[in-house]
């Protein structure tokens, strides 16, 4: 029983001397009192160790986005949390070492920034919530939690909940809905929504003298990959999977010609950087 003093009354009946109640002293002053024959133990439970305990959960799982909710048992307490891959996870060291890491590389890359400044913008306090898009289709991820102090050290249990992202489509029934906005003489910003979110694919621009074609165009896509892996000794795979898009994107593409017609066109990419559908482009001047 919560906030027991460790203060148990028992009141025997002056006449026969058999225990009739227990009487429990809180420390809010309540004073509760239970029969004996309804009592059939008395467990102590183990002292707090004063961190927060947390209570995850992960709603609105789909093919490239999750709802995940964090409730600390605690809220003086701030926190830290995030998703990653069960692979990624597996091999990192555990949450600590995760959290700690990406706190100590957010320092090295922004060394103007205090400490104070990093945890005051990364960590959280109290109930949150977030939606997290652009996950990998059909992946188990870990869902983590840890109290972090002010120096950026994780402390106490973490919490952890494993969930997979759905599934993805065919890449060949990716559709896209292109557009733009802030056009200028020489620059604009790209938009891109795919009908599956899961799909990897290559946006881009190019001028509509000269198109050489659908086909040919993702050739050349296709190309530029695989000279790049070459020269890199990098795997194809990882190269697509690092310069293609994922999601809707806003993309800014500079060094426009002015009063040039253009056409921005997208196409869902196999692993090896081959077209995985049928290229749609929107021409704009």
């Amino acid at each position: 029983m919560k906030h027991i003093i460790f203060l148990l009354a028992l009141v025997l009946c002056p006449l026969c001397g058999v225990a009739q109640s227990f009487r429990v002293h809180l420390q809010s002053g309540e004073v509760v009192e239970y029969p004996a024959a309804m009592v059939d133990s008395l467990v102590f439970l183990p002292a707090s160790d004063g961190t927060p305990t947390f209570e995850l959960s992960c709603t609105d799982v789909g093919i490239a986005s999750a709802h995940l909710y964090v409730e600390p048992s605690d809220d003086d307490f701030r926190y830290y949390y995030d998703v990653t891959t069960a692979k990624t996870f597996e091999a990192s060291g555990g949450v600590a070492s995760i959290i700690e890491g990406f706190i100590q590389s957010v320092s090295d890359r922004q060394p103007g920034l205090t400490m104070s400044q990093i945890l005051d913008a990364a960590l959280s306090q109290g109930a949150d919530d977030d939606e997290v898009k652009n996950l990998p289709a059909d992946t188990e991820f870990v869902f983590y939690a840890m109290a972090v102090d002010d120096e950026g050290k994780c402390y106490g249990k973490p919490a952890t909940l494993r969930f997979r992202t759905l599934p993805g489509g065919n890449p060949a029934d990716c559709t896209f809905e292109l557009g733009y906005k802030n056009l200028s003489s020489t620059a604009l910003t790209l938009t891109a929504v795919p009908s599956d979110p899961s799909v990897r694919y290559w946006l881009g621009v190019t001028p509509v003298s000269g198109y050489p074609g659908d086909v040919a165009l993702m050739g050349e896509v296709h190309a530029a990959f695989v000279e790049y892996a070459t020269s890199t000794g990098k795997d194809i795979a990882e190269v697509v999977e690092r310069a293609s898009f994922i999601g809707d994107v806003e993309y800014e593409e500079s060094g426009l010609q002015a009063s040039t017609a253009y056409y921005i066109y997208a196409f869902a990419l196999n692993a090896d950087g081959t077209s995985a559908g049928r290229l749609t482009k929107k021409r704009f001047s």
